[in-house]
């Protein structure tokens, strides 16, 4: 939804919306070793996977996806493409990412932050929020 001003250098952030057509943002040769679609969007996924290079990666993490993605199984078995769905980090992974965040070696970007009794405004703002993530104070 934003674009990201500290991108780390050699990514390419690609700033979509709902009804993006990649084709027109890439190249032919762009050929991606990795992307991550956070969108929910499988025909943004589909894409996405599309645009990668020989033995390139696909991760998608979103909470609601498009039940129907089409992509061309010929090239992706020719080239060896991969594809990673990721659900949710189990409860030893979420410790880490804490102990990380503590030690101060992880600084997550925090783009509105609310109280528990707030949350149906927190929905209702979310799309409007600035980038990072939305936090809910449950205490």
């Amino acid at each position: 939804r934003h674009p990201l001003d500290d991108a780390p250098d050699g990514v390419r952030v690609l700033v979509t919306g709902p009804d993006a057509d990649l084709t027109g943002a890439l190249a032919p040769a762009d050929g991606f070793d990795a992307v991550v679609d956070v969108s929910g969007s499988a025909a943004l996924l589909g894409q996405a996977i599309a645009a990668l290079g020989w033995g390139g990666r696909a991760a998608f993490c979103a909470a609601s996806v498009d039940t129907r993605l089409s992509i061309d199984a010929r090239e992706f078995y020719l080239a060896r493409k991969r594809l990673a769905g990721v659900a949710s980090a189990d409860l030893d992974q979420v410790r880490r990412a804490l102990d990380l965040v503590r030690a101060g070696a992880v600084r997550p970007r925090i783009g509105a932050r609310y109280p528990l009794d707030d949350v149906r405004r927190a929905y209702r703002e979310f799309p409007t929020t600035t980038p990072g993530k939305v936090i809910l104070d449950v205490r």
